[in-house]
C-alpha cells in the first residue's frame, strides 16, 4: 500500500502486488499485516477493497484521532 508515486520509486518495483491509495485515503498507506489479516484506519473504503480484493481479512478500526497526529496501526503496534 503507498501512494501511487511512491510505488514507482525504484525500491518497489520487485514488489508483486501493490496497492495505490488515493490522496483522499491516505491514512491507509498505514497497515499492520499479520498473517492473512491487515488492520487498517476504518474510512478509506477503496483501499479496503482492493485489499479484501487480494483474499485478505481487513480489519478497520476507528483510529480517526491517532490520523490526526499522523499516527495508525505501526505506531500502535508493538511485534515481537
Amino acid at each position: 500500500m503507498g501512494s501511487p508515486g511512491l510505488l514507482g520509486q525504484p525500491a518497489f518495483r520487485a514488489a508483486e502486488t501493490k496497492v495505490p491509495v488515493p490522496p483522499e485515503e491516505a491514512p491507509a498507506c498505514n497497515v499492520v499485516a499479520v498473517g492473512r489479516s491487515v488492520v487498517m484506519a476504518a474510512g478509506c473504503p477503496r483501499t479496503a477493497a482492493a485489499i479484501a480484493a487480494l483474499g485478505l481479512d481487513v480489519i478497520e478500526v476507528d483510529l480517526s484521532e491517532f490520523t490526526k497526529a499522523d499516527g495508525g496501526p505501526t505506531c500502535l503496534s508493538l511485534l515481537a
